[in-house]
């Protein structure tokens, strides 16, 4: 699948070092982050905020993607009045610290009217696993790998931090997520492989314009479509991606 990252000049970094940042779901800027919807029934209450613990508890981490490649709104919030950059890649080629994505970690967003719920079903289901299975219950980390064992929990944390309101939903957002304890430092290791397309904001100054370039030139690269630059469309609400000189 082909996915991108809208960036500011920083982005940069992630073509010069090969390597992705990764954001803490429980300091996110939007404070409507990863909502569970509060409920009257107190069962149902007690679980979202089990749920709420238990995803600070594990330090899930996720990389934020889109599948909108051309969009005047993610080019106007994230680029820094078009100075920045817009990374394309091919997940089936992405590899983290050296290991191929586990398809289970990719998550496409889902965009609601209401905030995730929790329902009487899934209170049957968690109170349940909690029971029977004590010790996984208590030390869930391994969002990852989503194994059998922990599915139900897994799967239910996972629905809390993949929807989002639907004003949000031009972003077209996929996220993986990641354990927050085997990755501490902020950022993961990539291949240059998996990058497959860099196009520059309109605006972007002529040094960050050659560094690009000059990071481009390398072997790793070899692979990547010429360099491309952002132009206001004169016809239409997006741009135009022209071949860079």
């Amino acid at each position: 699948m082909e996915l991108c990252i809208y960036l500011d000049q920083k982005g940069i970094d992630i073509l010069g070092y090969k390597r992705l940042k990764i954001f803490d779901v429980a300091h996110f800027n939007d404070p409507y982050e990863f909502m569970i919807a509060k409920h009257n029934d107190r069962q149902k209450d007690e679980i979202r905020r089990e749920i709420i613990k238990k995803i600070n508890e594990a330090r899930v981490r996720v990389i934020c993607f889109s599948k909108n490649h051309n969009n005047i709104l993610m080019w106007g919030h994230y680029t820094n009045k078009h100075k920045g950059l817009m990374i394309k890649f091919e997940t089936d080629k992405l590899r983290i610290d050296n290991q191929n994505l586990n398809p289970n970690a990719l998550h496409k967003v889902e965009y609601k009217h209401s905030p995730w719920a929790i329902t009487e079903d899934l209170a049957d289901k968690w109170n349940n696993y909690k029971k029977i299975n004590p010790l996984a219950y208590k030390s869930l980390y391994d969002f990852s790998k989503n194994s059998e064992a922990s599915e139900i929990i897994n799967n239910t944390i996972t629905n809390a931090i993949k929807t989002k309101s639907i004003d949000w939903q031009y972003e077209e957002e996929y996220r993986i997520l990641i354990d927050g304890h085997s990755f501490s430092q902020g950022w993961v290791n990539i291949n240059a492989e998996s990058i497959i397309e860099v196009i520059i904001g309109q605006n972007m100054d002529p040094y960050n314009t050659s560094i690009i370039k000059s990071i481009l030139t390398r072997d790793e690269y070899k692979h990547v479509v010429p360099l491309k630059r952002a132009y206001k469309s004169t016809s239409k609400y997006e741009m135009d991606y022209i071949e860079e000189i």
